[in-house]
Parts: C-alpha cells; sequence; structure tokens
C-alpha cells in the first residue's frame, strides 16, 4: 500500500495561503464562513472519518510517522485518498494552529456537516439555549450522543459547536449527533410545532420533579446558560418546567451534569418498557 501514499506537500512559511487560512479556521467567523474546521489528533479523526465526514486535508508535524495512519484509518476508508491533500509542519508552525499541548501531530480539515430539521424524525432532541462553556457543550453533546437522542437544536448565542474545544470534549459525537441552529424562540417554536415535539425546561427555580415529565411523548429537552439559566423568552414557550431535587444551600447543578440526569430518566424509562 506503500505506492498509494500521498506525496507531503512541505509548507515552512507563516505567510503562505494555505496556512493563513487554517489558522483563520481557529476563529467562528471562518469556520462559517469557510464550512470547514480543524480536527486534531489520530482517534478523532478517525471517528470523522468512519462517520462519513468529509475530510479535505490532512496536516502533519514533521516528522511524525504516519504510515500506519494511513493504513488503519485514512486508506481503509477513503479509496479516493487522491482527493484528499497533505500537508507538513514545521514544529514551530503546527503548534501555532494546534489547540492542545499534548503532542498530537496530525490534524484533519473536514467540512462542517450540515442537517436541516427533517433529520429530526423520531425521538427526543436537546435545546442548548447559549451555553457558553465549550467544556459543558461538549459534554452535552458526548452524552445526547450515548443517550440516542436524535438531534441538538443550538439557539443563536451558544458556543460554536465545531470550536476545536468542543469537538475535543465531545470526543467524536459531532460527527454522529445532528445539530441545527436556530435564531431565537419564536423559530424554535416554529420549528417543535413543525415537529410534533413538545417543549420542556430544566429549571431549578420550580416547576415538576424530571422524574414527572410525560412518558411517552417526543420532548425537547431545554438546558440553559450557565450563568444565567434558561432565558424568559424560552421559559414562556415551555410546556413545562423541570427541577431536579438537591439539597438545602445547592442552588443548581452543571448544566451537562442536569441534562444528563434528564436524558438517562428517559434511557431508564426506555429500557424498562423493552
Amino acid at each position: 500500500m506503500k505506492d498509494r501514499f500521498p506525496t507531503l506537500k512541505k509548507i515552512t512559511s507563516a505567510e503562505n495561503g494555505k496556512y493563513k487560512t487554517w489558522q483563520k479556521l481557529l476563529s467562528r467567523k471562518y469556520r462559517e464562513r469557510e464550512g470547514s474546521f480543524l480536527v486534531e489528533g489520530e482517534l478523532l479523526i478517525k471517528d470523522a472519518v468512519s462517520s462519513s465526514a468529509n475530510l479535505k486535508e490532512i496536516i502533519i508535524r514533521s516528522g511524525f510517522d504516519y504510515t500506519d495512519f494511513l493504513n488503519d484509518i485514512v486508506l481503509a476508508d477513503n479509496p479516493s485518498i487522491e482527493n484528499i491533500s497533505f500537508y507538513e509542519l514545521s514544529d514551530n508552525l503546527f503548534d501555532k494552529i494546534a489547540s492542545t499541548e499534548n503532542g498530537r501531530s496530525i490534524i484533519g480539515v473536514f467540512s462542517i456537516p450540515r442537517c436541516g430539521m427533517e433529520s429530526f424524525k423520531h425521538g427526543d432532541l436537546v435545546v442548548l439555549d447559549r451555553l457558553q462553556d465549550p467544556g459543558n457543550v461538549g459534554t452535552i453533546i458526548r452524552t445526547s450522543d450515548a443517550a440516542g437522542v436524535s438531534g441538538i437544536i443550538a439557539i443563536k448565542g451558544t458556543v460554536d459547536v465545531f470550536s476545536p474545544k468542543v469537538v475535543r470534549a465531545a470526543a467524536g459525537s459531532v460527527f454522529r449527533v445532528p445539530i441545527a441552529e436556530v435564531e431565537d424562540a419564536k423559530e424554535l417554536v416554529d420549528v417543535l410545532k413543525k415537529l410534533g415535539i413538545k417543549p420542556i425546561s430544566i429549571d431549578p427555580r420550580g416547576g415538576k420533579m424530571f422524574y414527572d415529565m410525560p412518558p411517552d411523548e417526543r420532548l425537547a429537552i431545554i438546558v440553559g446558560n450557565e450563568g444565567g439559566g434558561i432565558s424568559k423568552e424560552i421559559l414562556e414557550i415551555s410546556e413545562m418546567n423541570l427541577m431536579i431535587p438537591m439539597r438545602e444551600g445547592i442552588e443548581s447543578l452543571n448544566a451537562a451534569m442536569a441534562l444528563g440526569i434528564v436524558i438517562y430518566e428517559r434511557v431508564r424509562r426506555r429500557c424498562k418498557k423493552d
């Protein structure tokens, strides 16, 4: 298979146009404009490729032996390897576009997966109301994937789900869970009505206990901003507010933890039913 290995194109200057493009992909605005994002590390790239994500370019740190990586991952799943460009960077240039400091030596450039609301045909949804912490959002995406949630809707103001920190925290789940964005509460209502899904909110300020949520309806489970919680506009359109019992003196749980408790109550019910 060695004869199928691509030729590495060496980039030696930070002024190189291709390199400048990769640097710009570290910003949300440019990712959205270009429809591309960076994925670091062999395991995440493997997850993306196995999930049929569109791999466009591979960037390799100078001196990294990528033979096994190409044999086991890229060539095995991408017979049209000739459509993917391969580049080599010095340590200095590579480190300037890498978001981690743990010695990863390979970065993939992928197309941002696009999905319409028609992707959410079955099961529950998770709605993110302006969450800002990348670790929280990545954990929510990963937990939603594990629990079999059919998709995620991010309300405008939520951290970019294709930022390097979110992608890393989601551990590959951004490639498996359909994710769409809406502008505001009004658009969210329109979408959920068309899908026939009931919006409910996780709100520590009061409501029914989480284990009293409707058993058989499709639900859009809304989790709010880490500091301010769910907005007034979103609470007004929620058909039910759910609370999680906590001892006195504790105001709220971490957003990802709260969401995990609620959606796994849904999993528990499904398993019990089966």
